[in-house]
Parts: C-alpha cells; sequence; structure tokens
C-alpha cells in the first residue's frame, strides 16, 4: 500500500510503496471505494490543448478539483479548499468528475487533482498550495507574475529532481 512519511525538518510528505513498511506513527489509510477517484470512462476523449487554454483563461484563479468547495468529493480537494478559504483567496472552480475530457487532458500536465492555476499558469496542487502556506508565500505567489512564474520553474523541478531550495 501507499504509506505517507512526514519529514519535520521540510514540511514535506513522501509517498512510499511498501507492503513491509510500518511505523507507529502513520496510519495507513484503506483504499478508497469512492466512484470520485475511478477512472473516466475508456471511451473518454481528451479535451484539446486548445480546450484546455481556453478554459485555464476563463478564470484569474483556478481550483480544477474534484467536487467543489462546498462539497469537494476528496481529501486533497478539501484541504485546498480549506487553505484557499483561509487566506481569503476568492477562486473559482472546476468539478473535474462532471468534465471527464478535461480531467484527462489536465493529468498530463499534473498526474493528481486538485490543481491549481493562477492566470494560466499551474501552481500545483494540495501539497504544493499548503507548502505555499506555510512558507508564507501563497498569496504572493497568486498575485505577483515574478512569483509566480519563480513558483512554477521550483514546481518543475521538484518534479524532475526531487528538489528545489
Amino acid at each position: 500500500g501507499l504509506i505517507q512519511v512526514h519529514e519535520a525538518s521540510r514540511s514535506r510528505a513522501f509517498w512510499l510503496r511498501s507492503p513491509t513498511l510500518r511505523c507507529e506513527q502513520t496510519q495507513v489509510q484503506k483504499p478508497c471505494k469512492s466512484s470520485a477517484h475511478a477512472p473516466p470512462d475508456a471511451s473518454t476523449v481528451p479535451a484539446s490543448e486548445e480546450e484546455v487554454e481556453e478554459h485555464l483563461s476563463r478564470s484569474q484563479i483556478l481550483l480544477v478539483m474534484k467536487g467543489s468547495p462546498d462539497r469537494p468529493r476528496c481529501r486533497h480537494s478539501r484541504v485546498a479548499v480549506e487553505v484557499l478559504k483561509s487566506h481569503g483567496v476568492h477562486f473559482d472552480h472546476t468539478d473535474v468528475l462532471e468534465e471527464p475530457s478535461l480531467r484527462l487532458a489536465l493529468k498530463e500536465r499534473w498526474p493528481t487533482f486538485p490543481q491549481l492555476y493562477a492566470d494560466g499558469v499551474l501552481l500545483g496542487g494540495a501539497d504544493a498550495i499548503r507548502e505555499l502556506a506555510e512558507r508564507g508565500d501563497l498569496l504572493d505567489t497568486i498575485r505577483s507574475s515574478t512569483a509566480r512564474e519563480r513558483w512554477a520553474m521550483c514546481l518543475l523541478l521538484k518534479t524532475a529532481s526531487s528538489g528545489c531550495a
């Protein structure tokens, strides 16, 4: 199963695949059987790049999530909504469970949901949103194009090399 291990010094979580790893401080969650985690129907065609860009350009701040801010359908979407609301961030949302072609296309950009976009720039998922908030950089990253581009580059480097200072 998947086990989440927190590194206290950097407030990061690492996921390890190991059926034998046990940790007294970590609880292993049972697999979720919610339809929110089921993949889209096999006949679903991903949205085109043009459709994705047009969708992202409709909102200054967009949270692409499972469910809605009032009814998140997964814990990661719930966390993202809570962090954004607690910082007074006003955002639009898209429910990927209602738009499977968009869901497939956006998985090419980032493998999980939710995904936060500011002016069309991907800022990451729930962990990235939480990290920005903990560092005190969330509002600046959303508001400043320079900070947003810097974070997007850092996010890209983290994905490629598992680290960014």
